[in-house]
Parts: structure tokens; C-alpha cells; sequence
């Protein structure tokens, strides 16, 4: 964790300025009142498969394909996905997207594709010379 002033790994105080709770180093910590000391978690082992998957666009065409392609009512295909039909009518329509774990549930029962990775972008911003990171401390103006 690093702090969100100045950059420096190990950031371990929750700090309140003005009015903003920031996780800030023992250096930082001056700069507002303290709230709690914060204890790093140990990060989970375990990878998440689906982090970087967003459902696709064009997803209530692929549903209403698929339905069509089934033979079933939007009642009949709401009951086995487990959802309600004004849910799935609501999919169909385009008026909401399914959750990615529903996606994903969605996928394997009618054998179709509805994620896809998603396309993250970065930016480069120039930051202090401490850090590679952008910290709350390069936008503002130290007292």
C-alpha cells in the first residue's frame, strides 16, 4: 500500500484532511488528524478469473439468438438460468446486462459466448520523482 500524499510504499495511518480520509506514511500523517492505524491484509492467494471481463454489447442479441435457437419461452429459459422473466426480458430488451457471474452461469447453459476481456487503457502521467505512481500529493499544494 502505498501513501496517497507523497508516494511512499507502507502507508499505514488513516488520516482525515480536511474532511477526506486518505492512507497516508508516518511522515504524511502529520498533515490531518489520525483516525486509525491501518494493519496491510495479507492478500488472497487465489486469482480472480474474471477480473478484467466485461459482458458484451451486444449481449441482448445474443441472448434472444439463443433463446430463439432453444425453442423455449423467456419464462422457460428464466427458470433454468434461475432468474426472474422481467429479468430476462429486461436482458433481452437491452435495458440491463446480466452480472458477470451470471454471464459466465449464462454461457455454459445455452453454449454461447456473452464476455469478453475487456480493453484497459493507461495513461502516463508525470509524477513526483519518489514514485512512479500519481499520488493526491501532486495535484495539491503543501502547507
Amino acid at each position: 500500500m502505498s501513501c496517497d500524499l507523497c508516494g511512499k510504499s507502507g502507508a499505514t495511518f488513516l488520516v482525515r484532511i480536511e474532511g477526506v480520509a486518505y492512507d497516508v506514511c508516518s511522515d504524511c500523517r502529520r498533515h490531518g488528524e489520525q483516525i486509525r492505524t491501518v494493519t496491510p491484509r495479507k492478500r488472497s492467494a487465489r486469482v480472480q478469473p474474471d477480473e478484467h471481463l466485461v459482458v458484451r454489447a451486444d449481449a441482448a442479441k445474443v441472448l434472444r439468438d439463443a433463446r430463439s435457437k432453444s425453442q423455449k419461452t423467456q419464462a422457460e429459459i428464466a427458470s433454468l438460468a434461475g432468474v426472474k422473466t422481467s429479468e430476462w426480458q429486461a436482458w433481452e430488451s437491452g435495458t440491463r446486462t446480466p452480472t458477470i457471474a451470471l454471464a459466465r452461469r449464462l454461457e455454459k447453459l445455452l453454449n454461447i459466448s456473452l464476455t469478453e476481456q475487456d480493453v484497459v487503457s493507461t495513461t502516463t502521467v508525470s509524477s513526483s520523482p519518489s514514485s512512479q505512481e500519481f499520488t493526491i500529493g501532486d495535484l495539491m499544494k503543501k502547507r
